[in-house]
């Protein structure tokens, strides 16, 4: 099965697709970040935007948006035609998040 708590049969071997892109300014301490990804063997997605920004040896901030997408032209596996494969599970589930780190 795909996910726990739903078994739809899936295929034997599946792929997913991923593309990042990071960069760096001001002698590191700003650092975006894109991630991309389509799943080859059901369809849908996800793109994550993020922003790092560190202050000194320690303290680091970080900004994230996770926006997922299932295009829906394959959909699960098992015949009902409801969103059953991984990104249909993630889809209109996305989530911001500020995290704020100590390093020591």
């Amino acid at each position: 099965v795909g996910l726990a708590g739903y078994a739809s049969r899936k295929k034997e071997h599946s792929a997913i697709a991923t593309v990042l892109l990071a960069m760096n300014y001001n002698n590191d301490r700003i650092n975006p970040t894109l991630a991309f990804g389509y799943d080859l063997s059901y369809g849908g997605g996800f793109f994550i935007p993020s922003v790092e920004f560190a202050w000194g040896n320690n303290w680091r901030l970080r900004a994230e948006a996770d926006i997922f997408f299932d295009d829906g032209s394959k959909g699960g596996s098992d015949g009902d035609g409801r969103d059953t494969d991984l990104m249909g599970y993630f889809a209109h589930n996305d989530q911001l998040a500020l995290r704020l780190t100590y390093q020591f």
